[in-house]
């Protein structure tokens, strides 16, 4: 048999075609986190922290309901827990923005556990804001005194939202940054 016969016989080689490199993955949500989002955040976390510590989100709720302004000492004096909870949640929110602003630098960084860090924080977020609810809940015992004077009535909502949107959003970091191993070292 001639070698014309046998290349013949012999089954073709599928061609391997070279294909484009695959493009970059995009890096939009990173950016956000890192240039607006968490110092944002953090600067959010301050004020509600002052709000809290002086007292000023009675009077600012009651103002809008459009009733008579609570003075916020009425208040810590017929619900002292208020007063506890209050403080609890202002120091936990100075606490949280200067741990936005440690998990800013190291998603900026490229360090390897910050994503981990980014979710550990919406999840003490979420727990935060359930603790607090549940503690002014225990403290005020659905007064109606205090439910016609501030906007407590959608509050168990915001809460049972602001936790989906939290697991949401650990979902979404945990998916966006898996694809995006190669940023951290």
């Amino acid at each position: 048999m001639s070698i014309k016969e046998k290349m013949r016989e012999r089954p073709e080689h599928p061609i391997i075609e070279e294909t484009e490199q695959e493009k970059p993955l995009g890096m939009k949500w990173h950016k956000f986190l890192v240039n607006f989002a968490l110092f944002a955040a953090a600067v959010w976390n301050v004020f509600m922290g002052v709000l809290h510590l002086t007292g000023l989100k009675y009077i600012l709720n009651s103002y809008m309901m459009g009733n008579t302004i609570m003075l916020t000492d009425f208040m810590y004096l017929y619900y002292p827990i208020l007063k506890v909870a209050d403080m609890m949640f202002y120091i936990t929110m100075f606490l949280m923005a200067a741990y936005q602003t440690v998990i800013r630098q190291m998603l900026k960084k490229g360090k390897k556990h910050a994503p981990l860090h980014l979710n550990i924080m919406i999840g003490i977020m979420c727990a935060v804001s359930a603790l607090y609810d549940f503690l002014f809940e225990a403290g005020v015992r659905n007064e109606s005194f205090v439910r016609a004077s501030i906007n407590y009535s959608s509050s168990s909502i915001t809460v049972g939202s602001a936790i989906i949107i939290g697991v949401g959003l650990c979902i979404v970091n945990w998916y966006y940054y898996k694809k995006r191993r190669d940023i951290f070292k």
